[in-house]
Formats: C-alpha cells, sequence, structure tokens
C-alpha cells in the first residue's frame, strides 16, 4: 500500500513513442465478432463478472435475512365480546393537542340534550341515529362515552390537519357513523393498543377458536399479531388475528438484525488495505481469484453457520465484505493494465457497473426459494456457486499484462502500451505516492464526499431495501425481489449507456468540459436528494399507494444517482493520473462505510425517515462541495510530481523478466 505501481510490459523506462501501428489481422472467432479489434473490452466484461460476484453476496443477506426470521402464518377473523366494562378499562384521555373544540353560540330547536363533563353536544334526536346501545352506554357511563367522543373528534380533527391541512370542524361531524359503535381508524394507535391487550387476554383464555383453530400450538399470540377493526356499544369486537403455522428458523433481537447486516461493512473497512497490499504484490488476477472463492464458500456455508450460532455466522459475514474490499482497487489497476491512455476515465466507469450488476445478481430468485420447498438455504447456496463461476471464468481468461493473454493481439497491444511507460519489472518504475497532496486536495474530497452520498442511498435501497418493502410496506416477497432485481438492472444500462456518452452531454450549450460535468453531477445529487425526501411523504397515503409511491420515487432517485455516479467515477482516471488506485482505496472505504452505517442507523430505529433525511443531506452536500471543488477535467496538481527510478539499462536486473508478444514479434 506504500507504493503505486506504472503498468509494466517492456524494456526501458519512458514512454513508449507513438509510432504507426499496423492494421489488424482479422478474427473469425465468437470474441473477435463480438469485440472486433477490442478484445481488452471482452476483458473488461470479464472483470465486471467477477467483481459483481462479490458485492452480489454481501447484498444478499439483506433478503436471506428476511426468510431466515419470517414465519408463515395465516389470517383469522375474529368476534369476541368483552361486555361494557371494556370501556372502563380504557384510558381515553386525548394527545393535547391545540385545536378548537367550541359549540355554536346558538342551537336549533332539538328534542334532547346531553351534557357531558367538558364536552358539550347539541344534536337532533333522528340525525345522530344512535340504538338502544348505544343510549345504553351514555346513561348507564356518561363520563366514558364523552371522552370517547371527545377523542373521536380530536383524532379525526388531528387526521384532517395531517391531510388537508385544515382542522374538522366538531359540528360538522358526522355522529350517524356512531350508530353501532367505533371503528378503530378514528383512535390513537396507544388507545388502539389498549383493546388489543384486552383481546389477547381474551384469547389466552379461550386458548381454542371455535373452528378448532389451536391459537398456542406453535407460540402464544403477540400484540402485533392482533387487528382491531371496530367495537360495538356493547363490548364486541371485530378484528383479525395472526395464526402461526411455522416458527421462524431463526429469531434475532433488533440489536443482532443491526450487527448481522452491518458486519460486511466492517469486514470492507478492515479489508480493503490488505487486498490493495495484495493487489500490488501477487497481482489483480490472484487476488481477485482468492476473494471470490473465498466469498463463495463463506456464502454457501451462510445456512450452516447460522446454525451454529449469532457469532459464527458474524464471523462469516464480515469475510464476505472482506473480500468484497478489493473491489474498487482492482478496478484501478486493471484500468492501468487493460485500457488505452485516451480510454481511461471510460474503462474505468464501465467496470463500476460491477455495483449495480451485483444487486441484478442478488435478488432474482430470492422469493422462489424463500416460498419454494428448497428452502431459503439455496439463496445462499446458488449465489455460492454462482460466485464460484464468475470467478473461475475471470481466472482463466484474465491476465495481469495484455501482453500475456492470447486474445490481445500485437497491434491491440501496441494499442494499449501507446505513451505508457513500461518495465521489465514493475518494483523498478515506483512513485511515492504523495498522500498529503492527496488527502488534502479539493477535487479528491468532493469526489470521496460525493462518493459516499451515492453508496450511502445505494445501501439504503439495496441492502435495507428488502425489509422496508416487504416488512413495512407489505409487498410480497416475490414482489419485493422482482421490484428491486429490475431497479438494478436499469440503473445498470443507463450506467452503461451514459458512460460511453457522458463527454457528449450539453455539447450545444457553449460551456467549458468542466463546467457541464460539475453541473451534470451537482444537479443530480440534488433531484436524488428531492426525490428522497418525496419518500418520506408515502405515510400520508393508503397502504397500496404507499408501496407504488415509494417504488416510483426511489427508482428515480436511484437512477439520479446512477448519473451522478457516471460523472463522478470517469473524473476519478482524470484527477488523480498514476495515483488512482490510491484514489480508489477511498472510494472502497466510502462503500464499507455506507454498508456499515446504513443497517445500523435503520435497525437500530426501524425509522426510514432518518436515513432517507441522513442520505438527502449528504447528497446535498456531495452536490455542493462537487461544485465548488471539484475540476474533473484537470489532473491535480500532486499527479505532476514524477519521480520514476529506474536502474541502468545495463545491469542484469533492468532485462525483462516476461518477453512481450511484441518484443517477440520484432525479433
Amino acid at each position: 500500500m506504500t507504493e503505486s505501481n506504472n503498468p509494466v510490459s517492456g524494456t526501458s523506462g519512458s514512454p513508449i513513442p507513438d509510432t504507426p501501428i499496423s492494421s489488424p489481422i482479422e478474427d473469425n472467432s465468437i470474441i473477435g465478432k463480438m469485440f472486433p479489434g477490442k478484445k481488452r473490452y471482452a476483458i473488461l466484461c470479464i472483470a465486471v463478472l467477477g467483481l459483481a460476484a462479490l458485492l452480489a453476496n454481501v447484498l444478499v443477506f439483506g433478503f436471506g435475512l428476511i426468510c431466515m426470521t419470517e414465519e408463515r402464518f395465516h389470517w383469522h377473523e375474529y368476534n369476541i365480546s368483552l361486555g361494557l366494562d371494556v370501556f372502563e378499562k380504557i384510558d381515553f384521555d386525548v394527545r393535547n393537542i391545540d385545536i378548537d373544540l367550541s359549540l355554536p353560540t346558538t342551537t336549533t330547536t332539538q328534542a334532547s340534550f346531553i351534557k357531558f363533563p367538558d364536552f358539550d353536544i347539541n344534536f337532533k334526536t333522528p340525525s345522530i341515529g344512535f340504538n338502544s346501545a348505544t343510549f345504553d352506554i351514555a346513561t348507564k357511563h356518561p363520563e366514558i362515552f364523552g371522552k370517547i367522543l371527545k377523542t373521536i373528534v380530536v383524532e379525526g380533527s388531528k387526521l384532517a390537519l395531517d391531510q388537508a391541512g385544515k382542522a374538522l370542524d366538531p359540528r360538522k361531524f358526522d355522529f350517524n357513523k356512531l350508530r353501532n359503535g367505533l371503528n378503530f381508524s378514528s383512535f390513537d394507535i396507544s388507545i388502539v393498543d389498549q383493546f388489543k391487550r384486552q383481546v389477547l387476554e381474551k384469547l389466552d383464555l379461550i386458548k381454542d377458536l371455535p373452528d378448532g383453530t389451536n391459537l398456542t400450538e406453535v407460540r402464544p399470540p403477540r400484540i402485533d399479531d392482533i387487528e382491531v377493526n371496530d367495537i360495538t356499544w356493547k363490548g364486541d369486537i371485530k378484528g383479525r388475528v395472526k395464526i402461526i403455522d411455522k416458527a421462524a428458523d431463526f429469531s434475532y433481537t433488533q440489536t443482532e438484525r443491526a450487527v448481522l447486516l452491518s458486519i460486511a461493512g466492517i469486514g470492507a473497512l478492515l479489508g480493503f488495505l490488505p487486498m490493495n497490499l495484495f493487489i500490488n504484490r501477487i497481482g489483480v488476477r490472484k487476488t481477485v481469484t482468492i476473494a471470490g472463492v473465498v466469498s463463495a464458500f463463506v456464502t454457501a456455508t451462510v445456512p450452516l453457520s447460522a446454525y451454529f450460532g449469532f457469532y459464527i455466522l458474524m464471523i462469516n459475514l464480515a469475510l464476505i465484505g472482506f473480500a468484497f474490499s478489493c473491489t474498487f482497487p482492482a478496478i484501478a489497476a486493471i484500468t492501468e493494465k487493460w485500457s488505452v491512455k485516451t480510454e481511461k476515465s471510460l474503462y474505468y466507469s464501465l467496470l463500476t457497473l460491477s455495483v449495480p450488476l451485483g444487486a441484478v445478481m442478488s435478488y432474482p430468485f430470492g422469493g422462489v426459494y424463500c416460498r419454494s420447498f428448497l428452502g431459503w438455504e439455496y439463496l445462499f447456496i446458488v449465489a455460492g456457486f454462482v460466485t464460484i463461476f464468475t470467478t473461475f471464468i475471470f481466472c482463466l481468461k484474465y491476465r495481469n499484462n495484455p501482453g500475456e493473454s492470447v486474445w490481445i493481439t500485437i497491434h491491440e497491444q501496441r494499442l494499449i502500451d501507446n505513451g505508457k511507460v513500461i518495465d521489465g519489472r514493475k518494483r523498478h518504475s515506483n512513485v511515492p505516492i504523495p498522500r498529503k497532496q492527496i488527502f488534502t486536495s479539493p477535487s479528491v474530497l468532493s469526489l470521496w464526499i460525493a462518493s459516499f452520498a451515492i453508496f450511502v442511498s445505494f445501501s439504503f435501497v439495496f441492502l435495507t431495501g428488502p425489509q422496508i418493502l416487504h416488512n413495512q410496506r407489505k409487498l410480497c416477497i416475490y414482489s419485493t425481489g422482482f421490484v428491486l432485481t429490475i431497479t438494478a438492472l436499469i440503473c445498470f444500462i443507463l450506467k452503461a449507456i451514459f458512460a460511453n456518452r457522458f463527454p457528449t452531454l450539453f455539447m450545444t450549450v457553449n460551456w467549458t468540459e468542466h463546467k457541464r460535468a460539475t453541473i451534470f453531477v451537482a444537479v443530480s445529487l440534488i433531484c436524488a436528494c428531492v426525490f428522497l425526501n418525496i419518500i418520506m411523504l408515502s405515510h400520508i397515503l393508503d397502504e397500496t399507494m404507499a408501496v407504488v409511491h415509494t417504488i416510483v420515487f426511489v427508482f428515480l432517485a436511484l437512477v439520479s444517482l446512477t448519473l451522478a455516479s457516471t460523472g463522478i467515477f470517469r473524473s476519478l482516471p482524470v484527477i488523480s493520473q498514476q495515483h488512482s488506485q490510491f484514489v480508489s482505496l477511498g472510494i472502497q472505504a466510502t462503500a464499507g462505510l455506507a454498508l456499515f452505517i446504513v443497517p445500523t442507523i435503520y435497525e437500530l430505529t426501524l425509522n426510514t425517515c432518518i436515513i432517507i433525511g441522513f442520505a438527502g443531506i449528504l447528497s446535498v452536500i456531495g452536490a455542493i462541495f462537487y461544485y465548488l471543488k471539484s475540476n474533473p477535467a484537470t489532473p491535480c496538481d500532486f499527479t505532476g510530481v514524477e519521480q520514476t527510478t529506474l536502474p541502468s539499462p545495463s545491469k542484469e536486473q533492468s532485462k525483462p523478466i516476461i518477453k512481450s508478444d511484441l518484443e517477440r514479434s520484432e525479433n
């Protein structure tokens, strides 16, 4: 990690001169036809696939945790009589809110007048439509009846105030709705829970329902398993209760869930420096291969480690994060070795397609495994086998130097090496890394801040998103996996398109390249912030519309973030030049930090508004910093320091270890 390596494949220590390049020989193979004259992009596709599997294994646990801890159940409707004394046990004291409960100064001709403590109601007898049971509780329990009516009006007014911005006028309240009883949608959740507890006590006494269903065969019902719809004035409550058919395979506390979901982020934070050291010492091919094998093994054994205990599972998940931590250092190293000098920005940006592709690979069949006879265990087993396959392909076809690949012709190798510093032994082309200058560079800092904002939103959607859509929005497990997969796939396609077309954006506008890039990224981040904050308004909608609202604006936010990330990652090779691998370490650190922070905040608070607000604020900060401080079209000052210490050409150690195809052809 202490040194940065320039790509090497020849014998001199100076850039290859810009010499005429001969025409390529026609290649009729499948790869040759798919990538005519540009087989380096076939290597890029293989690298994207291999790196994507490492991230997919991190994300798949967010979906798998649902299946591991989910109970199989069905709903059973009930009608339980608790009698009039149920009202005496309820505390109807309502919240102290500022609502005008004043009565009219004049009243109409009326057949009767009832006065309750602290609350007067004037009405015509025919208009209210109360039945005999209503008057029974009104006469026997006038104080309770008065509190009930006051609760309904106050809570109804609060609801109207939230939805329409105008308080409900109690003089216009439709009391005809109270003919047969109360609907619990008018009550505060604390009052509803009091009724639920009484229902739960009643269910605990009867044990068996009239149809013979045993309520406690798997486990006794909890207060969260009970829904109450309405209650008559006689104390008859209607609702439904959750009957557990199969207990969850595992049960974790809220803190344990937070640890399990965030531990991969800790593994990534612990691993990015050692992984970078491995890349410098043994090369990208061996490092990614080892990481892939480790990730595949520990992912496939997640079910087994879960049965061994919480701490074994925690270590297992940390190793998955550790394996993922090689991603961005590897992307930078692959770009240095395989890209043409003029295509570095495009090549680096396309390699980051491994991020949305990893999300695509995580969820397609998650719901199927959770609900089928195969079981949730196969979600992890299949993910492990997919990783083994992608790692095998990567190891088989990828080489650390283009000259070692059978796919690369002499013509294409000349294109790749043209203008680069080459040397037979890479340890002799080491350049000291100006760490202080990098850490204080405004362009680098703005890039890291913006990337952190992007990864926070990415983790919110793809790591905690399954929990939110399924547990909070009540989306079925099949639809949850489908929605996340399609969203990630669209982001993948958009990123692939814009990575190539980004330089041509706003070409008709008379702006400099720097201004176009900074404005595009900043506006994309601001749009993401707006869309994320609109998601928080879903609580005022009904259940179905809340799901649609959440999905639509999550999708729009991700599209905005995808466009922003395209611009950010294209600028990294430009501003960092030969130190792109070191700057990429910062990108990897932001990814690990986001994978740790987001699930921790969500699981400990179970409040999506907090994490959405956090992501939105970061997006705004990232946009401001990137617009004001970044210079994506110009290399940073620290890149101008070139201190290449090469031995004399006459010495033995300066001779190349392996002759390239280019040298053999010249001999």
